[in-house]
């Protein structure tokens, strides 16, 4: 009996297990299933980035409310998404005129225009929390 629970512990190591893994039109999907705007979906070209790290594999950028954004990218290695997080969170230290809301989680940065209210932040959060 011990052999047989090590044995399923050992493959739920290995094989990830309990890993959302989930594409960037999935987790997308996700946030419109949850009743959250994902209006004028656009996917990011490197020449929309200004100057942001380019290191996402890909990315989106929507509307949440009132013409202000937000943007989720997929970025396969974790220390260029550190990277690309510590952008935007010094850009927002360096100005409050820049400040936006971020979060990350497995290869998901959620980057929203901080005017936001933090509350409709953390609704997005909570998806890309559960989903990554």
């Amino acid at each position: 009996m011990k052999k047989i629970v090590l044995t399923i512990l050992l493959c739920f190591v290995l094989c990830g297990c309990g890993k959302n893994n989930i594409t960037i039109d999935e987790m997308m999907s996700q946030f419109e299933n949850g009743n959250l705007s994902v209006a004028d979906k656009q996917t990011i070209e490197n020449d929309d980035l200004g100057f942001a790290p380019n290191v996402h594999s890909e990315a989106y950028s929507f509307v949440v409310e009132n013409d202000m954004n937000a943007r989720l990218f997929y970025v396969e290695d974790k220390e260029d998404l550190k990277q690309l997080k510590k952008y935007y969170d010094d850009l927002g230290s360096s100005s409050s005129l820049f400040y936006s809301h971020t979060y990350s989680k497995g290869n998901y940065l959620l980057q929203m225009n901080g005017q936001i209210a933090k509350s409709t932040f953390e609704k997005y959060k909570k998806i890309v929390e559960k989903n990554a």
